[in-house]
């Protein structure tokens, strides 16, 4: 069955859960180029994929005489491309995941660490989320500050957690024992 019947069957359906699409993954390549080694029948394809990942697929025959280049690069992409798929596939589970509320405060940390929000289904103000502010030179804000002596003025703070509340500001923020126990984490968007 083709992709394309594939597709269609699956629209037919009503399947509409988050999934990835033919078109999806198409977007994905930006650039596809395409290399025979030397005197081999050797074929490698090469996408770019749209964030500068590249993914490469090859193709190659047993008998010289049957090498054509066009073919060759027609298997080539495919073996390329059906990698995009598996690369994209696994993203995406791992999206739904972290939106599923079944991370760790270990997986929350990690996930801050990589800049992202996080935040817990049990807390109980709407919107709240953590981050990590990163280490950084600030100017002195405080007379208790501006005393101190600093390189330019400015005073050098480690990296440290910070809290949008449901008041909508932000809290320099510690987690709880709960928070630290709970398996409620979810990346927030």
């Amino acid at each position: 069955m083709s992709e394309e019947n594939i597709e269609k069957e699956i629209q037919a359906k009503n399947l509409n859960a988050p999934r990835l699409t033919p078109a999806l993954i198409d977007a994905t390549v930006k650039e596809k180029t395409f290399h025979v080694f030397g005197d081999t029948c050797l074929t490698v394809c090469c996408l770019t994929l749209a964030n500068g990942f590249t993914v490469t697929g090859e193709s190659a025959c047993a008998s010289p005489e049957n090498f054509n280049a066009e073919i060759g690069e027609k298997i080539a992409f495919e073996q390329a491309r059906n990698k995009v798929w598996m690369l994209e596939g696994y993203l995406l589970k791992q999206n739904i995941f972290h939106t599923s509320g079944e991370m760790s405060f270990g997986m929350a940390i990690e996930a801050a660490k990589r800049g992202c929000k996080v935040g817990r289904i049990g807390w109980n103000g709407s919107g709240m989320f953590a981050y990590i502010v990163p280490a950084a030179k600030y100017k002195a804000q405080t007379s208790v500050m501006m005393d101190m002596a600093f390189d330019n003025d400015l005073i050098p703070y480690r990296e440290y957690w910070a809290l949008f509340t449901a008041q909508k500001d932000v809290a320099t923020w510690s987690p709880s024992g709960s928070d630290s126990l709970a398996n409620d984490w979810v990346i927030v968007k």
